[in-house]
C-alpha cells in the first residue's frame, strides 16, 4: 500500500524581513493571514472507514463531547481541542495557567483524509488573590505581536532619533513584545503537539 504524507503548512509573507528575523515565535498561516495548521495524507482506506476512525479517534484522544458537527455524507467532522499552554507559579501571588483551544476540521474522502486546526484562543486562568478569567483570540494577538516586532526594528533603523529616545521607545516595544511572547511561543507549542497527535494516530 502506497502512502504520502503532503505536507501544507502555509506560511504568508511577512512585510518586514528585518521585523520577522526579529521574531521569535513564526506561526503557520494561511492565504487568509490566519492562523492555521493543515496537512492531509492518502491511504487505500475508503470514506467509511475513514470517517468512523476519525470519529472514534476524536473520542478517544480529545472527548466524548469535543464533536461539534458530524456530516457523514459530505465526509466532515468538526471538533473543539484544547491543551494546556503557558503555566507558572508563584508561592506569593498566586498561580496563572493558559489553555489554547481551536477548531479542527477533518474532511475525509476515498483515499483521503485531511485535517485543518484554526480559530485559536487563549484562556487565562489566575487563582491566587482572589481569581480571575481571560479569553483572547490568538490571531489577535500574534497580529499586535507581529506589529510590535515590525515597529521595534523600525525604532532599530530610524537614524532621526536620538540615542536617549531610541533607548526609551525599545525599552517599551520590548516590554510589550516579551509579555506576548511567551505566550505565543506555548500556545503554538500546544498546537503543533496537537498536530503530531492527530497525525500519529490517524496518518497510517
Amino acid at each position: 500500500m502506497k502512502k504520502r504524507i503532503l505536507l501544507t503548512l502555509c506560511f504568508v509573507a511577512v512585510a518586514a524581513i528585518g521585523a520577522f528575523a526579529q521574531q521569535k515565535v513564526v506561526l503557520p498561516k494561511n492565504s487568509e493571514g490566519k492562523i492555521c495548521y493543515t496537512n492531509e495524507y492518502t491511504t487505500s482506506s475508503s470514506q467509511d472507514e475513514l470517517f468512523q476512525n476519525v470519529s472514534m479517534w476524536i473520542i478517544s484522544a480529545i472527548g466524548t463531547d469535543a464533536i461539534i458537527t458530524k456530516d457523514q455524507e459530505k465526509g466532515e467532522i468538526v471538533a473543539n481541542c484544547s491543551k494546556q499552554a503557558k503555566s507558572s507559579y508563584n508561592p506569593f501571588s498566586g498561580a496563572y495557567n493558559e489553555f489554547v483551544s481551536a477548531m479542527i476540521t477533518f474532511n475525509v474522502s476515498d483515499g483521503k483524509i485531511k485535517y485543518t486546526m484554526d480559530r485559536p484562543s487563549i484562556t487565562g486562568i489566575y487563582v491566587g488573590y482572589g481569581s480571575r478569567k481571560t479569553v483572547t483570540d490568538m490571531n489577535e494577538k500574534y497580529e499586535a505581536y507581529e506589529k510590535a516586532c515590525q515597529e521595534k526594528a523600525a525604532i532599530e533603523q530610524n537614524e532621526s532619533l536620538s540615542k536617549k529616545e531610541r533607548k526609551s521607545q525599545l525599552k517599551e516595544k520590548n516590554e510589550l513584545i516579551e509579555d506576548m511572547e511567551d505566550s505565543l511561543y506555548e500556545a503554538g507549542k500546544s498546537l503543533t503537539e496537537i498536530t503530531e497527535m492527530i497525525e500519529s494516530g490517524l496518518f497510517k
